[in-house]
C-alpha cells in the first residue's frame, strides 16, 4: 500500500515538472533514438521483471541499486521513475 502511495506520487510530481517544461518539436534524429531508448527500456523492464519472479531457477539482477533479488514492485517504480526521466 505504501509504495502505491508513493509511487502515485511520483507519477503526479513527473506530470507537473514535464509540463511545466518548454517544449519543442522533437527532429527526425531525436524521435528515432527516442523510440530506440523507450524499446530499450521496456525491453529491459519486461526481462527484470521476469528475473524477479524466477530468482530460484537461478536468475539475478546486476544493477546495483535493485539489488540481486528484488521484489517487482521495486523493478516496477525503478522502471515508472527511469523511463520519464530518460525521455
Amino acid at each position: 500500500m505504501v509504495i502505491k502511495s508513493i509511487l502515485s506520487t511520483i507519477v503526479f510530481l513527473l506530470m507537473v515538472i514535464t509540463t511545466s517544461v518548454e517544449a519543442r518539436e522533437w527532429t527526425n534524429e531525436e524521435k528515432i533514438w527516442g523510440t530506440v531508448a523507450g524499446s530499450m527500456l521496456l525491453g529491459d523492464w519486461t526481462t527484470t521483471r521476469y528475473g524477479s519472479r524466477h530468482w530460484h531457477e537461478g536468475y539475478y539482477e546486476k544493477n546495483v541499486i535493485l539489488g540481486k533479488h528484488p521484489h517487482t514492485d521495486k523493478v516496477d517504480l525503478y522502471f515508472l521513475l527511469v523511463i520519464p526521466a530518460v525521455w
